[in-house]
């Protein structure tokens, strides 16, 4: 996870739920085919709102099709 996003979730989400979120985001990328992780991370954080329960949910949707993900970032 690059610095920047570590950034935006210690700036945009509670302490209790750092971690979470970390641990969320970082199972995002693992996979060959879950492309453009630091985008979609970054995508993610804009989508979630602040919070946590909504970044699970987004992730698990980039795991489907990342592409959803960023279209509705850019929508």
């Amino acid at each position: 996870m690059s610095a920047s996003i570590a950034a935006r979730i210690t700036a945009e989400f509670p302490p209790h739920d750092h971690e979470a979120v970390r641990a969320a985001l970082a199972t995002y990328g693992e996979a060959e085919h879950e492309r453009e992780a630091e985008r979609v991370h970054g995508a993610i954080l804009d989508l979630a709102d602040n919070n946590a329960d909504r970044v699970l949910l987004l992730v698990k949707n980039a795991k489907d099709d990342y592409r959803d993900v960023l279209f509705w970032a850019s929508s």
